[in-house]
């Protein structure tokens, strides 16, 4: 699916076998609300550990992946070993 975001116009390539509520704008990091085509946040996005960016592609024990999304999980008062501020 392509998308173009509201914002700042730029075609967004979503290759997903599901159906698509929300993306995150590649260029400006706006969450898009697909449905009202309208942005609802600004997304940081993560940079610590990030090998893969979204719909890169990658192979796991032979099989490919996809990447149709990133998490980055915080656990107490670091993140990978870092400290918060």
């Amino acid at each position: 699916m392509h998308y173009t975001c509201p914002l700042c116009k730029t075609e967004n390539k979503i290759d997903a076998s599901f159906h698509t509520v929300e993306y995150v704008c590649k260029s400006c990091s706006n969450l898009i609300d697909v449905s009202k085509n309208t942005s609802t946040k600004v997304v940081k996005k993560p940079i610590e550990n990030v090998v893969l960016e979204i719909g890169q592609q990658g192979i796991i024990d032979g099989t490919a992946y996809r990447v149709t999304g990133i998490i980055i999980r915080k656990y107490g008062f670091s993140i990978f070993g870092e400290n918060i501020i």
